[in-house]
Formats: structure tokens, sequence, C-alpha cells
């Protein structure tokens, strides 16, 4: 069975699912990436400081996303899919990358559990992507919208990951296969789903 819906298809190579938990929650990340092959598991004509392989890109992605939870939190990417010819499917064989925990020294009061901090972007192509982080307990927004670039804007942790995403070593893209450019338009607000399944008011 897979571990998620297959969803429809996209321009990308496919996408890897990153879980995040602690012992009251858990939530789910689909982060899209350039083409790989599931001989190696090496991502198509990688080169220069591109990343060599997904489990790579997982790990640069996540020690970015540690600081917004504390080290009740693990990462662990959940499952790896495929674009082939158009057809999206999970793949199965690959050894999965090393658990990453949150580094975050103590919780931010003021977040709650249904805390929605979302990055907004465009890629080369005009296409849209986004990294949501659910229920981060250490983040700084202190506005519910800031434009961030990798050198301005919401906090550093904010810059280093819009940095990272939009740089020349990543290999994740948006949903039409093409890379990140620009800044992200950043908003922190509250998740109405996860609102009612927290019980918060």
């Amino acid at each position: 069975m897979p571990s998620i819906p297959t969803p429809r298809p996209d321009g990308s190579g496919g996408f890897m699912v990153i879980q995040y938990n602690n012992t009251s929650y858990a939530h789910r990340l689909r982060v899209h990436l350039q083409p790989f092959n599931t001989s190696s598991w090496g991502y198509v004509g990688t080169g220069g400081t591109l990343e060599a392989n997904p489990n790579a890109t997982f790990a640069a992605l996540v020690n970015l996303l540690k600081p917004y939870y504390t080290s009740d939190w693990a990462f662990r990417m959940l499952s790896l899919w495929q674009n082939t010819a158009g057809v999206i499917a999970e793949v199965f064989g690959w050894t999965p990358p090393t658990v990453i925990t949150g580094s975050a020294v103590s919780s931010n009061a003021a977040m709650m559990p249904d805390t929605e901090y979302m990055f907004n972007l465009k890629t080369s192509r005009g296409g849209r992507g986004r990294i949501t982080l659910l229920g981060a307990n250490e983040v700084s927004a202190a506005q519910p919208a800031v434009t961030v670039s990798g050198s301005s804007g919401g906090s550093a942790s904010d810059q280093a990951i819009v940095a990272y995403i939009t740089g020349a070593s990543t290999q994740i893209v948006g949903h039409d296969g093409y890379p990140f450019v620009g800044s992200a338009h950043l908003t922190c607000t509250r998740n109405r789903k996860l609102r009612r399944r927290t019980g918060q008011a």
C-alpha cells in the first residue's frame, strides 16, 4: 500500500515526503525534486555543487528546518516518488537517510500547535511552490506576511531557507520542474483544520 494517495502528474522528476513529528503531532511535507534514477538513487546529470541524491537533499533541507522545532521533534524521509513519462509512482529499495531532530533550545510561547508557517515561492518559469511548516514551536515572525530573500527580511533562519531553495546547489524544484528564483512571500497564520483537531479556540 502506498504511504499517501498517488497525486496527479506534474513536471518535476518526482518528490520525497518528509514526516516530522513529536509524541503529540505528526505532519508531512512534500518536496519536489529533479529527475533521479532507481539504480544508483542518484540525480540524473548531477555535477558541480549540486546534491548527488535525494538523501543529500533531505539532509540539506532538514538541517535548515530543524531550528524551528525543539528536540522532541524528529524528521524522517517517509517515502520517495518518481515521475516516469508523466506518471508518478512510489518507488522502493532506497536506504532512508538518518533521522534528524529539532534543534531549537526552547519553545516560543506565542506559537500554537496549529501554527502554519509558509514560504511561498515562484520558479524561473512562473510556477508556484511552497514550503509549509506546521506546528513550528520556534519561529520569529512578528507580522502575518513578509518578503524574505536570501539576505533580507524575516529571521536569519528564514533567509537561510530561501537562500538554499533558490541557490545553485539544491535539487529542489517547483511542481513545474523548474528551479525556484527570487524571494519568498512568508506568512505565519493558524491552520483552521489543525485548530479544530488540536482543540484550539
